[in-house]
């Protein structure tokens, strides 16, 4: 064990990423901290852009078009587009034209 300031041990890397709340993963510091990073990077965006689509009374759509992204849909692309009354090529240019003005 090694002193920590003030005289007393400084607990175990492990036990120390147990008290700070990390997860032991085999993965390098460098790693995790990427992996977090991108990890908040995401969810920041997806916030966003369900804001972005709540504030056009779109909070619907994009609940269905987020769960065919992540492949846990309840309704296929063309059950999807058919349900809002479009085409899949439109359901699609919808999406594409949604995001880009995110």
């Amino acid at each position: 064990m090694v002193l920590a300031a003030g005289g007393g041990e400084s607990p175990p890397a492990a036990r120390a990423e147990e008290l700070i709340g990390l997860e032991t993963t085999g993965r390098s510091p460098d790693t995790e901290y990427h992996r977090q990073w991108a990890d908040q990077v995401l969810r920041r965006a997806l916030t966003r852009l369900s804001e972005d689509y709540a504030a056009d009374s779109k909070a619907r759509l994009y609940e269905q078009l987020r769960g065919q992204v992540w492949g846990v849909a309840e309704a296929s692309g063309g059950d999807l587009a058919a349900e809002l009354g479009l085409t899949e090529g439109a359901l699609r240019s919808v999406a594409s034209a949604q995001t880009a003005t995110g």
